[in-house]
């Protein structure tokens, strides 16, 4: 995520981070970590998805999160930034798009506090609403599909700024 400007992202950066690994051993206990490397990611043709997740993660200086990997792949195809406000937008927009787990609730739950950006939030909803559900789609086994075909197939619409 990208360094928090105010006490309220700053607070949302230390609940992800303590959040991230409760959930991976609860909820993706029984989940296989990728085989794939970011080396892998690297070597796919440009206008790949993987190559997308690639761009994403050495851009923002992160690897891949083991059991997450997802994650980062719905900021990839959405153009969600790692700016909290976005984090919390991205699961607006998934949850809009069909995605639905107590963690993801959890957050949205939290997202009381950033009233401000309901309008944000809402559109995000929206626009994942519009989009096919692609939430369930095995990122893993596409990773050297065309990425504007894949955002074609599903009407993703991007929604961040």
């Amino acid at each position: 995520m990208t360094q928090p400007q105010t006490f309220r992202e700053s607070f949302f950066l230390f609940l992800f981070k303590i959040s991230e690994d409760i959930y991976r051993k609860i909820f993706k206990r029984n989940k296989q970590a990728w085989q794939t490397t970011k080396a892998d990611l690297k070597q796919l043709a440009p206008d790949t998805i993987g190559f997308g997740y690639f761009k994403f993660l050495d851009k923002n200086g992160f690897d891949i999160l083991p059991k997450l990997e997802n994650h980062d792949l719905f900021h990839v195809v959405t153009g969600a930034s790692t700016q909290v406000r976005d984090e919390l937008a991205l699961q607006f927009y998934l949850l809009g798009n069909g995605k639905k787990s107590l963690y993801q609730y959890c957050v949205l739950l939290s997202s009381v506090v950033w009233i401000d950006h309901a309008t944000y939030f809402v559109t995000a909803y929206k626009k994942g609403a519009q989009s096919k559900p692609f939430s369930d789609t095995k990122f893993e086994k596409i990773l050297s599909q065309n990425m504007n075909l894949f955002l074609k197939e599903f009407e993703i619409k991007q929604f961040c700024t």
